[in-house]
Parts: C-alpha cells; sequence; structure tokens
C-alpha cells in the first residue's frame, strides 16, 4: 500500500485529518509533527506523497517539500494553507508544489487530492 506522510506541527490539525481520512482505505496514512523527524521518515521510507501545513516549526511547507524533493525526485506533494492561497503560490510553485489546498475546505478537497497524485 503506497504511503501518505502528513506534517503538520498542531495537534489539533492533526486530530481534524485523522477525520477526515478514516473512510479511506487507498493508502496508509503517516503523521510527523516536526519537520526533521518528517525528512528522517522520508529518508528511509518509500513515500508516494508529502502533505504539510505552509506554516511549520521551523521552517514552511514548501521548504520542507524542497529538502525532501532532493532525496525523492519522484515525491509528490501538496501544501495546506489556512492562509490565502495567492499569498504562498509563488513560494509553493518554486518549491515544485504539486497541490494547494486550503484548510477550509480539506473535508471535501483532500481525499481526491490525493488520489489525483497517486494515479500519476
Amino acid at each position: 500500500m503506497r504511503k501518505v506522510l502528513f506534517v503538520d506541527n498542531e495537534i489539533t490539525m492533526k486530530l481534524a485529518l485523522e477525520i477526515i481520512l478514516k473512510s479511506q482505505n487507498d493508502f496508509q496514512v503517516i503523521f510527523k509533527q516536526f519537520e526533521k523527524d518528517a525528512l528522517e521518515f522520508v529518508k528511509e521510507n518509500e513515500i508516494a506523497v508529502i502533505v504539510c501545513d505552509y506554516n511549520l516549526e521551523s521552517q514552511t511547507g514548501p521548504q520542507l517539500i524542497k529538502m525532501a524533493k532532493e532525496r525523492v525526485p519522484s515525491l509528490r506533494t501538496i501544501v495546506m494553507s489556512g492562509e490565502d492561497i495567492q499569498s504562498i503560490r509563488a513560494a509553493c510553485e518554486e518549491a515544485g508544489v504539486d497541490l494547494i489546498l486550503s484548510k477550509g475546505n480539506l473535508h471535501q478537497t483532500l481525499i481526491p487530492a490525493i488520489k489525483k497524485l497517486l494515479e500519476t
């Protein structure tokens, strides 16, 4: 089963994601709270998709994605944000982010977005 890694330093977001993702069985879900742990996991495991918050503990999601893609160039990526998507688009594009999702409607967009990336 393909692995999808979620990185968000907010515990409440992890709980919300668990609720959103509980009904799916197309991929294995792994949660990491800190960037260092996420990068270590990417280094040691085969990950298909990484989904991370734009604002992390010590860096931005695009910065984390750029480092992860240096290790795994084929990695597919999603950044979630509660901010205005247009205000973060340039940083995400520069880092090679595949999709940007608004946290406001993750309950509708997250699973279809992950499945789309797993198909490509």
